[in-house]
């Protein structure tokens, strides 16, 4: 019997391999196809500042950790086999195409039979993939990390049949990726195993080890870029965009300041250049400045932390309404993401320019853009509607599985505080990974209600076998 949420007290067993269903690779060849026309219609790589910043570090060798040094690497790596950026493209699609791959393999493992399997890779034809796969971003491969991730602790969950190697794998490189490739990520990794070790008893020591590899990777990455390559680390203002712009807020509002505010405040940037500034949406508008001193922050951090409980304490009616209308995107789903489908490339001095491989295929792409932007399709990728299809299918897993099934929605759910909390934004692709994850939470959810139809039914058959009479004796 396999070790799970029903039997904790069992160790832990690892089947030696599960075949794949003969669909499954076909289905991904299919999402490849349908991913690499948006590719072809944006060829070589749609690219923004951040994406052209990358570029320029490959080419240079000077590296900045602002974007993890890890993905420019990969990048760079790419562009010795074929010197553009398409090869990291290429590099993203295939990684995605065995992220998937291997979520098809789970979601059949489910017991789901060829047409939920089919369905569910008929999510991934969405133009938000498309879109986003033809963009150079880090956010892409840090998603398939996520989505391979997510897969394996439907596994881990006990949810399955026994998890084989290719699991363990999984959960393995899935959380060292999404460690690695976005600064954020160990939140979500730490989230999912602590989970997965808290809730299920017998993973307890797959989760160690697994924190355990993911630290020690972080270690020999942090010297690599930090020492070997002397990369500068991202200002810490890039985790705090929520408290800078409501202090922000208070200033453009004309709050009196104590003398202590104003000093630490004025560190950062000066007074009446917050007031001049100010975004409600955004602190995009100031840390760009020169005069933007996030310095400040890292020398006297909890100074800062002071400060900003300090700013609650005085004036809580600003500081929630500057949090409201930041975090709109989350929570409203009147509010798209912006760039949920990016296109073009940033004006460059490097001779970068779009260069589709056809007219009549940048049309198609184009047609399929207006079509999903609009109207009724434009819902389908609100982040707002996002998360609460994501609750719900939360909901209906615990109800029909326990709260073993809620350890697959740790990762995303721990994102999502992060942006409610600490980072707000209104680009699309930090939503991205939690628009890869549901569909097979969908599957798994799906499955979690046929399971409580299917033991209700059997309850209400035991029940009427128990209270029927008995058939008379033959004579």
């Amino acid at each position: 019997m396999n070790a799970g949420p029903d039997n904790p007290g069992r160790p832990e067993r690892v089947a030696p391999g599960v075949r794949t269903p003969s669909y499954v690779w076909p289905l991904v060849l299919a999402c490849v196809a349908c991913w690499s026309v948006f590719w072809l219609a944006n060829f070589p790589a749609v690219m923004t500042p951040d994406s052209m910043s990358q570029w320029q570090q490959t080419l240079t060798g000077r590296y900045n950790d602002w974007h993890p040094v890890v993905h420019t690497l990969l990048i760079r790596v790419a562009a010795f086999v074929w010197p553009t950026p398409a090869a990291g493209i290429a590099v993203h699609i295939a990684l995605m195409a065995l992220a998937l791959a291997y979520t098809l393999q789970v979601v059949s493992r489910l017991g789901c039979g060829p047409i939920p399997v089919v369905l569910t890779a008929a999510l991934y034809l969405h133009p938000v993939d498309g879109a986003l796969l033809a963009t150079l971003w880090k956010d892409v491969p840090f998603t398939a990390c996520f989505l391979a991730f997510t897969a394996a602790l439907i596994v881990f969950s006990g949810l399955t049949d026994a998890p084989t190697r290719l699991d363990t794998v999984a959960v393995a490189l899935g959380g060292i990726g999404m460690a690695l490739l976005r600064h954020n990520g160990i939140a979500n990794v730490i989230a999912g195993l602590a989970a997965l070790g808290w809730l299920c008893r017998s993973r307890r020591r797959l989760s160690l080890r697994t924190a355990l590899l993911v630290a020690v990777c972080l270690g020999i990455a942090s010297v690599l870029v930090h020492r070997v390559l002397r990369a500068p680390e991202p200002p810490v203002t890039e985790a705090l965009a929520i408290p800078l712009q409501q202090a922000g807020a208070v200033i453009a509002s004309g709050q009196p300041l104590s003398a202590h505010e104003e000093t630490l405040l004025g560190a950062i940037l000066p007074i009446e250049t917050w007031e001049r500034h100010y975004d409600p949406q955004s602190v995009d508008r100031v840390k760009f400045l020169p005069e933007f001193q996030p310095a400040a922050i890292s020398v006297r951090p909890f100074a800062y932390l002071s400060l900003w409980f300090q700013l609650w304490r005085d004036h809580p009616g600003v500081m929630f309404r500057a949090w409201v209308r930041q975090t709109g995107t989350v929570w409203d789903p009147r509010r798209n993401g912006v760039d949920a489908l990016p296109r073009g490339i940033v004006t460059n001095d490097l001779g970068l320019r779009p260069a589709p491989v056809s007219a009549p295929l940048g049309r198609l792409v184009t047609a399929v853009y207006r079509a999903f932007s609009s109207g009724l399709l434009s819902w389908f990728q609100k982040p707002a509607v996002i998360h609460l299809a994501l609750l719900l299918l939360a909901l209906v897993c615990f109800r029909g599985a326990g709260v073993a099934a809620l350890i697959p929605f740790a990762p995303v759910g721990v994102g999502l505080l992060v942006l409610l909390c600490f980072m707000p934004t209104s680009d699309f692709r930090y939503f991205y990974p939690g628009f890869a994850v549901l569909p097979p939470l969908a599957a798994l959810a799906w499955r979690s209600h046929r399971r409580t139809r299917t033991a209700t039914a059997m309850g209400q058959s035991t029940m009427l076998a128990a209270t029927s009479d008995p058939l008379p004796p033959r004579k």
